[in-house]
């Protein structure tokens, strides 16, 4: 999870990520993208549907 800043993205610590994810999760309705499977497991555990797009590399560009 990056912060997004004037002088460019910053990647934030695990603490923060940990936390922005928590209170993301703790929302009553969100949607988390992206390939960072390893740290999203509470957004596993509360997601009513769980959506794996594995589309071949040469349809994504």
């Amino acid at each position: 999870m990056w912060e997004r800043t004037y002088e460019g993205d910053k990647r934030r610590s695990e603490t923060d990520r940990k936390k922005c994810l928590h209170h993301i999760a703790a929302s009553k309705e969100w949607i988390i993208e992206g390939l960072y499977y390893t740290w999203v497991n509470e957004s596993f555990n509360r997601a009513d549907l769980i959506i794996f797009l594995d589309i071949h590399y040469l349809k994504r560009i």
